[in-house]
């Protein structure tokens, strides 16, 4: 099984089009790929252009890296990265920016992509949003064993100084390192996202969340890999 799945990374070239990502708002993304491997990056927020870059692209087997003929913005946003995954899902051509992929397996756990919209986080071919996307994406081996179709949920028992939780699930219910998870607070409400994290140790029984991003976990909070 894992031949074809090889075979599918191997063929990896991103076709030419425009690649969008964003919210509409202060966040919208442009990179245009052209045949003769050449790139044109584009930001527009609120107020205008916040950052534009053009180079050319070299490809290795399912990675494009990025060789911008300016330096990057170095600025309040994201810089844009250099390497990125190329991924064919059915009929969607998405670029998965490296330092994303454990945001990306974070969505498509909690069915946010393969999204029906325009607005998303990653870099998507233009109208491919209305289009396909069959089965399991082409992931890297790693990260598609990150992949969980059936929700997983377990309850923060304790946190410690350094603010990483204890989740009273582990290996048995699904959990495993690497994989990111969503907490939620009971007591906000339905399904109130509160932090962001990754397990990064798991027995049978337990596992340990490191949050990356939003305010501190408590006892009785719930990570799951699909919080909706």
């Amino acid at each position: 099984m894992m031949a074809p799945l090889m075979l599918v990374l191997s063929l990896a070239a991103p076709p030419a089009g425009e690649y969008y990502s964003g919210d509409g708002l202060g966040k919208n993304w442009t990179v245009r790929v052209t045949g003769g491997g050449r790139f044109d990056f584009e930001w527009h927020g609120c107020l205008g252009l916040y950052d534009s870059n053009k180079g050319s692209f070299v490809v290795d087997g399912p990675w494009v890296t990025l060789n911008p003929e300016k330096p990057r913005a170095n600025g309040f946003g994201r810089q844009l990265p250099l390497k990125w995954l190329y991924l064919g899902w059915g009929d969607r051509h998405y670029l998965i920016a490296d330092d994303e992929l454990g945001d990306f397996i974070r969505a498509i756990n909690d069915q946010s992509e393969p999204r029906t919209r325009i607005h998303g986080r990653f870099l998507l071919r233009m109208g491919e949003w209305e289009l396909p996307a069959v089965g399991v994406p082409p992931l890297p081996p790693e990260w598609t064993a990150l992949l969980r179709p059936r929700p997983i949920s377990a309850e923060v028992v304790s946190v410690d100084g350094s603010g990483t939780a204890t989740l009273d699930a582990g290996t048995s219910a699904g959990l495993a390192v690497g994989l990111p998870l969503t907490v939620m607070s009971p007591k906000k409400g339905r399904a109130a996202r509160v932090a962001w994290g990754t397990v990064v140790d798991a027995t049978p029984s337990s596992a340990r969340l490191r949050i990356t991003m939003g305010d501190r976990v408590k006892p009785g909070d719930v990570a799951s890999t699909n919080p909706y």
